[in-house]
């Protein structure tokens, strides 16, 4: 693992509005994991830890997040794992999509 993805992991998910010491160290690592097993940037690898857990993030710092995320090209709206995690919170990803 990249010395620096679990901080950039962290800061992605304090930018969504939640402490990520709020999660259990093990589980933070586990979702960094996969992220990085399937090639996930640190920004996508936060909004899949939040739908595993169920938890909402609040809807104006998730959307401040996301256009900043698109704009920097940190997230691909088009990743399977993505969508679905995005889909998990009941998030309308449409007005980020992009033609392939």
């Amino acid at each position: 693992m990249s010395l620096l993805f679990p901080l950039k992991f962290n800061a992605a998910v304090a930018s969504i509005g939640i402490n990520p010491n709020a999660f259990p160290k093990e589980l933070r690592r586990k979702v960094q994991d996969f992220a990085i097993g399937h090639r996930l940037t640190p920004e996508e690898g936060a909004l899949i830890l939040m739908s595993q857990l169920g938890i909402g993030a609040p809807i104006e710092e998730l959307e401040r997040a996301m256009m900043v995320w698109r704009y920097e090209r940190k997230v691909n709206f088009h990743n399977e794992h993505v969508r679905n995690a995005l889909d998990q919170m009941g998030y309308d990803t449409s007005r980020f999509q992009e033609p392939e």
